[in-house]
């Protein structure tokens, strides 16, 4: 067995360290083997795997003498993957810079990258391509061109896209309702739902999760019941993510009994009754009893992953929690801020500053209060 069968089977069984991705690299170093492209592409999409950061991973791509169109795509993958979207972009450039053109593979991640950073000029560019080399017919890259144009703001195109793809997939019905949400548009949104089920395609739970938040807008308890109902009668799982979103539309929509019904069916109940009780005072608009809490695990594990990061906090329902239940806080593990990426950090830390600028603004309002009645003969 020569050296290049030995290491591709290496490969093929899997690298489980990052000391072994070295070991790898350093032999294919050793035996000059920087132009096999077949490995080199193999070795670089292991090491997204255990470089967080994806400096090693960018190190080892400078090191290929030719990378032809399979790397280059596994290079701006796995950066588009760890949330690297400008440099992915940038490494969109220089593929181009070189002289390869896009493919199927490369459309999709690319315009992801150009969504999340909202580089309109690029995802157009990357359309008129599409069109010129023959990808605009493929519904996976078609799919992409909705998300984009979508969470761009630019709704017609989206919508033409979205009208010209001759099958459409559970991604592309949840990024053209998505994009009508984002315009405040929710009874169209609503509409394009009603016509997806009209077709017996299975929405999934993300695409659940948008619309009932079109209701939440709406304040439509009515086609929230029928959409709970839709759930269950097509046996959707409703998962943590599902279950929550029904509980705080529910709570939204006026129906607490709905809201608490929906809770004590979910399996899951750590982090949406973190979710329930820090939002439900606001929703009441008043301080509610006690007793209208759930009983709550008195370990309660918050994980990044978990809903309850994308929903508020409230001042009036901390305050309410810390008065009636001061343990509350006290129980939570907050491990999971030490495991958070960059963007789940910063929405974090956005929440926190929403709560203080909020309490900002109750202490303004007493203190103008406070000062009007002294003013007062």
């Amino acid at each position: 067995m020569n050296v290049s069968t030995e290491i591709k089977t290496r490969l093929l069984q899997g690298i489980t360290s990052f000391n072994q991705l070295k070991h790898v690299h350093a032999r294919l170093l050793r035996f000059d083997l920087l132009h096999d492209n077949y490995l080199l592409n193999m070795l670089l999409r292991s090491s997204f795997n255990f470089n967080g950061n994806t400096n090693y991973s960018q190190l080892l791509f400078t090191q290929i003498q030719e990378p032809n169109i399979y790397v280059w795509n596994t290079l701006i993958h796995g950066l588009v993957s760890h949330d690297h979207f400008q440099e992915s972009i940038k490494c969109f450039y220089s593929m181009r810079q070189n002289g390869f053109l896009p493919n199927f593979f490369t459309f999709p991640f690319v315009l992801k990258a150009c969504t999340r950073v909202l580089d309109l000029r690029l995802g157009v560019e990357l359309h008129t391509i599409m069109v010129k080399v023959g990808y605009d017919l493929d519904a996976f890259v078609k799919t992409g061109l909705v998300c984009f144009y979508a969470k761009s703001g630019r709704l017609d195109d989206a919508c033409k896209v979205f009208d010209e793809m001759p099958e459409k997939n559970p991604v592309s019905w949840t990024a053209i309702i998505s994009g009508y949400i984002e315009a405040s548009k929710f009874k169209e949104a609503l509409d394009i739902f009603k016509t997806l089920l009209s077709m017996n395609l299975r929405p999934d739970s993300f695409t659940l999760v948008k619309i009932l938040s079109a209701c939440s807008q709406l304040g439509d308890l009515r086609t929230v019941e029928w959409l709970d109902k839709s759930i269950t009668t097509l046996k959707i799982n409703k998962n943590i993510f599902l279950g929550t979103a029904l509980v705080d539309t529910y709570s939204k929509c006026g129906s607490m009994e709905k809201a608490h019904a929906t809770f004590d069916q979910m399996l899951e109940k750590d982090a949406i009754y973190f979710t329930f009780v820090t939002d439900l005072p606001i929703r009441l608009d008043v301080a509610p009893k006690p007793s209208i809490f759930p009983p709550f695990n008195s370990n309660l594990i918050l994980n990044p992953s978990h809903i309850a990061l994308d929903f508020p906090l409230s001042i009036p329902s901390s305050t309410f929690l810390f008065r009636h239940n001061p343990s509350f806080f006290r129980s939570i593990r907050w491990d999971f801020l030490w495991h958070l990426n960059a963007n789940q950090a910063q929405r974090f830390i956005q929440r926190i500053q929403k709560i203080l600028q909020k309490l900002i603004q109750i202490i303004f309002i007493h203190l103008e209060r406070f000062y009007s009645l002294i003013q007062k003969p």
